[in-house]
């Protein structure tokens, strides 16, 4: 409710996808939408106002499989540019209108942004991967688009993507329940020739994710992340897998 308490004068349409939650949370999103919706002034919307859709799936099949619910629903309202954001994550005034004006001039593509974890307060700018001990490390000076150290893909949590890639690569990989998708994402549009990139002007505040850090969720956090790295491996790397 935070992030669309941010997002409610935004000249845009939202899809908010809801991933089996408990019917009490589905009814608190439902009345804050209706209670929230205001007319907006122009911005391309329908008749002036802000489109917002409420997508329900009737369980949790995943990060991937959410988003795409969400992907697919914007592709079908022929919108050019989808902005992919966790639940957890929050945006100020400043990055919503750097956002805005940045994806003005933006070539298509897969794009990243500075990632704010509000308790420790630092920045990082996506993350670099190593192949071959299958470890990320978040990159905290400046990010690059050109990848000098190696495999650096976008933050998950804040994924900017044109709809172009989506019709060409296809959407995000549902083999990946958890951790990943964004990383396999960026394997399938290189092979297009495409490569992601960092939007420096725009920093989005992440909130911890309490759920995933919690004991009770210690073991399913690390049997999907393991299998995930399985499945990548497979996918992409199948020479690296005995390693």
């Amino acid at each position: 409710l935070s992030l669309l308490g941010d997002l409610q004068k935004a000249p845009c349409s939202l899809v908010i996808c809801d991933n089996g939650s408990e019917a009490r949370h589905v009814e608190s999103l439902r009345s804050h939408l209706q209670a929230s919706l205001t007319e907006m002034p122009g911005g391309g919307c329908p008749r002036g106002t802000q489109r917002r859709t409420l997508v329900l799936n009737a369980c949790n099949s995943g990060f991937a499989a959410g988003m795409n619910l969400g992907i697919r629903e914007l592709l079908e309202q022929s919108v050019d540019w989808i902005w992919l954001l966790n639940n957890d994550t929050r945006i100020t005034p400043d990055a919503l209108r750097a956002m805005l004006r940045t994806i003005e001039g933006l070539e298509p593509g897969f794009y990243g942004t500075g990632m704010q974890e509000t308790e420790s307060k630092s920045v990082s700018y996506g993350n670099l991967y190593n192949r071959w001990t299958t470890l990320y490390m978040p990159l905290s000076e400046g990010g690059s688009d050109s990848e000098p150290h190696g495999d650096w893909y976008p933050d998950g949590a804040s994924m900017l993507i044109h709809r172009q890639l989506f019709e060409k690569a296809g959407l995000l990989s549902e083999d990946h329940f958890l951790y990943f998708e964004e990383l396999d994402f960026k394997r399938r549009i290189r092979r297009l020739c495409y490569r992601p990139e960092l939007i420096r002007e725009v920093t989005v505040q992440h909130v911890q994710a309490v759920s995933s850090s919690q004991d009770a969720f210690a073991a399913r956090r690390m049997y999907h992340e393991t299998l995930s790295t399985l499945k990548f491996y497979a996918k992409h790397h199948k020479y690296y897998l005995p390693v």
